[in-house]
């Protein structure tokens, strides 16, 4: 019984006992750290610095993309895959194997090709699928071409090997990204070759939106004998918002008012806003087809792009006849 009391009143001091100030801990860190860095000094000697400098780089680039994740993977991605090349060149150099010359020619082609998968997935437009899984991805498969180079040297077909590596990386993550598209893309009806992507939300409202030869359309509705001028200054609000979200000029977005009733005004109108000037269209939905037909065709890039950053836009609720 006295035994257990000694043991509270033990536990009880130790509990109530103030804790060590904020000095004490940090004179422990910097003991620790002149310890580390003494040790570091006498295995690397003046290679230290180069550590230094190469850490606070890599401290320096974290701390500026904590909140990229994705920048940040990428990156890792990358330097992973040269790094594991550098030190299978310093230990086949270092063992004096018989052909470290050969396996370090092929291991620095390696090396300097560990960027070019990330540098490609970060250049596919628009972003339809994660950049830095592209980026692990492609790393992983020059990773992958390491191996029988590090486990049997080079026979001759080193180069080949890189080569095919690369080339199949690159492939996959254009691939993965063209899937994307097709997937993104494949449902939407084609209609005298536009995308019909129906309702889109976009801040002044939700149109129907057409893409099609590089170039867009944007369509609402009116069931007004004669249109109101607000129903036209919506139509060009409507053309500009839908060429900042595509990502292509105000001049290659076409606005137009389709006219549901059977007496309406048809015609084009010269409308100029607060926010610019455009040339509306006023048609009944038969004419829409001949409209598209007539719009002259741009490169097939344009079109692609604009398709792609269309078919990202979020579905909007349609706004209805006005």
């Amino acid at each position: 019984m006295k035994k257990n009391m000694k043991i509270r009143r033990r536990a009880l001091a130790g509990a109530t006992a103030p804790n060590a100030g904020p000095m004490w801990k940090w004179t422990g860190r910097a003991v620790g750290a002149a310890i580390l860095l003494s040790w570091l000094w006498v295995a690397l000697q003046s290679e230290l610095w180069f550590l230094l400098a190469f850490s606070a780089v890599l401290a320096a680039t974290g701390w500026a993309l904590r909140f990229r994740r994705d920048i940040l993977l990428s990156v890792l991605a990358a330097l992973v895959a040269a790094a594991v090349p550098v030190l299978i060149v310093i230990h086949a150099i270092g063992g004096h194997l018989a052909n470290a010359d050969a396996v370090a020619a092929v291991l620095t082609g390696h090396i300097i090709a560990a960027p070019i998968p990330t540098m490609i997935a970060w250049t596919l437009r628009p972003t339809l699928i994660s950049r830095a899984v592209n980026s692990v991805i492609g790393s992983g498969i020059l990773l992958l071409a390491v191996a029988p180079v590090a486990a049997f040297g080079d026979h001759g077909f080193g180069s080949a090997v890189l080569i095919l590596a690369l080339v199949t990386a690159c492939f996959v993550v254009v691939r993965r990204h063209r899937r994307a598209w097709q997937q993104l893309t494949t449902t939407l009806p084609i209609t005298a070759g536009w995308t019909d992507l129906g309702t889109r939300s976009i801040p002044s409202g939700s149109p129907n939106l057409f893409v099609g030869r590089g170039r867009a359309m944007t369509a609402l509705t009116t069931t007004a004998e004669v249109i109101p001028q607000r129903v036209l200054h919506r139509a060009v609000h409507q053309s500009l918002d839908a060429a900042a979200a595509v990502g292509i000029p105000a001049r290659h977005v076409q606005p137009v008012v389709i006219a549901l009733h059977e007496d309406a005004q048809l015609g084009s109108h010269q409308v100029s806003t607060s926010r610019g000037r455009s040339t509306v269209l006023v048609a009944s939905p038969d004419q829409i087809p001949a409209i598209q037909h007539m719009a002259p065709c741009r490169r097939f890039g344009a079109h692609r792009r604009a398709l792609y950053a269309a078919a990202m836009l979020p579905s909007g609720k349609n706004d209805g006849p006005r």
